[in-house]
């Protein structure tokens, strides 16, 4: 059974990273739309993120989607050995807090362009410092870039924490 139509207006008909014809986000089977599919696309609660149309480009084989607005190639999930070309060990590996996440699911993403991949890893954790100073370890030692954010009023006491590396595959 096929998965639709293919996709007439991609950049080149074909996914740059897998090479394989496209489809469009809109000729997706229902059961494949879902965060699992693509998390950057589709949320867990069913909805679509507005930055991709029904029209927008989507491999089949590997599942990243075209990212018109900046010309890249982009797969979000929650499972970081889900991805067809494996993740750098340094973001598969980042530390997550042992205890439960309290405001989201850690999100691994992927970005294709220009020959080269940038894959993050991001979620929220409670405030704590010796955690923080592992983080900070960590991304010293594997050459990852660390960003901070603190919580919005009302959730001070949490911090939203991604670190991201680019390389050449």
């Amino acid at each position: 059974m096929g998965l639709g139509r293919r996709l007439g207006d991609a950049p080149d008909h074909r996914c740059k990273p897998a090479g394989a014809p496209v489809l469009s986000i809109g000729n997706v089977r229902s059961g494949q739309r879902n965060a699992a599919t693509n998390a950057d696309v589709w949320s867990s609660d069913g909805g679509s993120n507005t930055l991709y149309d029904d029209s927008a480009p989507i491999c089949p084989q590997c599942w990243m989607a075209y990212l018109a607005p900046i010309g890249k190639w982009s797969r979000s999930l929650t499972a970081p050995d889900q991805f067809r070309v494996p993740l750098a060990a340094a973001i598969r590996e980042f530390p997550v807090p042992r205890r439960k996440l309290s405001m989201s699911s850690v999100v691994y993403n992927q970005l294709y362009g220009d020959g080269s991949y940038t894959e993050s890893v991001g979620y929220w954790y409670e405030r704590d410092d010796s955690f923080t100073k592992t983080l900070r370890k960590y991304a010293e030692a594997h050459a990852l870039a660390l960003d901070f954010e603190p919580g919005p009023p009302g959730r001070q006491n949490e911090v939203l924490v991604s670190a991201s590396c680019s390389r050449h595959v």
